[in-house]
């Protein structure tokens, strides 16, 4: 018989394989800062024994997790300002946009966690304020040029589809990570239509 499906992706042309790298929260859990982030970077594309780098193998993706905002410094004690855009920690991240870009300048790419657990948020509820939320996060991921964006699980801004719909109408490709922990699986609707929560 045939296998059944099994899960589904953004077809955008990314991620035909899973992206390999380094993501801050293993090493450092929210303890994290640009001078930090820059230096993994540095240590990704260092040649080794044998003259080859981690990116050479095909390592070449920097995750920023949390850590990286300023909790309780926005609208209802979160950390998005009123028009949903998120409010960085500008003592720990000066200039992510700079970021980004040092890591394109190495032949690496990075993400963003969205959705995060250190400083987790409740106070959103509205759907309008939500939809500013997800339309602030978005803008943001390419206004620093992230070239991907990791979805957790802590906060009401799980919607995956969501997320793909707002990137793809954005005109950039991004690649999204979902990180649900088994909680919700994809589904499909009575319509057909796969629904990824």
């Amino acid at each position: 018989g045939a296998l059944p499906l099994l899960g589904d992706a953004a077809d955008n042309g990314l991620a035909r394989a899973p992206p390999r790298g380094w993501r801050s929260w293993t090493s450092f859990g929210a303890d994290v800062n640009q001078t930090l982030i820059e230096a993994v970077m540095a240590q990704l594309v260092a040649r080794r024994a044998g003259g080859r780098s981690l990116k050479d193998l095909g390592f070449s993706d920097v995750g920023l997790e949390d850590g990286w905002q300023a909790c309780s410094s926005g609208a209802f004690g979160s950390f998005h300002d009123e028009f949903g855009r998120p409010n960085v920690n500008a003592s720990r991240f000066p200039d992510l946009a700079e970021m980004t870009k040092r890591a394109r300048r190495l032949g690496l790419t990075t993400s963003w966690s969205m959705n995060n657990c250190v400083c987790p948020e409740t106070g959103f509820a509205a759907p309008l304020q939500l939809e500013q939320r997800y339309a602030g996060d978005v803008e943001a991921v390419i206004g620093y040029g992230f070239d991907g964006v990791k979805i957790d699980h802590c906060g009401p801004m799980d919607d995956v589809s969501k997320w793909e719909e707002l990137f793809n109408n954005s005109g950039r490709r991004v690649l999204i990570e979902n990180c649900h922990w088994v909680r919700y699986t994809p589904y499909f609707e009575e319509n057909g239509t796969l629904t990824c929560p």
